[in-house]
């Protein structure tokens, strides 16, 4: 089965429209500097920890990562 079918592989539609939106924005902000890995481990927590992502899956830093990627 398609892993991104069967929800085994993380996939950009775990994220909410309001967190793709703020990570467009930092994307614009930060552009193609190298980022560090606490940082996509700050936004992951800041996501994790919003009323709006409550009743759903926590958000981890490597998913930010391949956001960006």
């Amino acid at each position: 089965m398609d892993p991104a079918i069967d929800g085994s592989s993380p996939s950009f539609t775990e994220f909410t429209l309001a967190e793709i939106i703020d990570m467009e924005k930092l994307y614009k902000e930060y552009g193609d500097q190298s980022l560090r890995k606490d940082f996509y481990q700050t936004v992951a927590c800041s996501f994790s920890c919003s009323v709006n992502r409550k009743g759903k899956s926590s958000v981890t830093g490597k998913q930010v990562e391949r956001w960006f990627q």
